[in-house]
């Protein structure tokens, strides 16, 4: 074979090889690609599990919260209510009494 014969041979096994690494360059683009958009959906499916967790965890904060203010202002009310009936009690009394010490002193 010529030295020219030769060149050619050489040149298009190069040629070759070229378009051979250029394929294998674009599969591992794509690779890169698709590993990229696989990790940000594994971040993403991270993040949704982390809020729903943070989620839960403040709606059941706010029913402990709830919860105890429903207890407090149950209890106020009962106290409230006790001091009602004291003040009721004590009005009927003085009523009663300043009735029967102004029956007595107006005959």
């Amino acid at each position: 074979m010529s030295k020219l014969g030769e060149l050619h041979r050489e040149e298009k096994e190069a040629q070759l090889e070229l378009e051979k690494a250029e394929k294998e360059a674009q599969k591992i683009r794509m690779s890169i690609t698709d590993l990229l958009a696989e990790q940000s959906e594994d971040k993403e499916k991270q993040l949704k599990e982390i809020t729903m967790a943070a989620e839960a965890e403040v709606e059941k904060k706010i029913l402990a919260l709830s919860d105890s203010l429903s207890g407090d202002t149950q209890e106020k009310l009962s106290r409230l209510y006790e001091k009602e009936e004291i003040l009721e009690k004590a009005a009927t009394a003085s009523l009663r009494e300043y009735i029967l010490s102004s029956g007595s002193s107006g005959r």
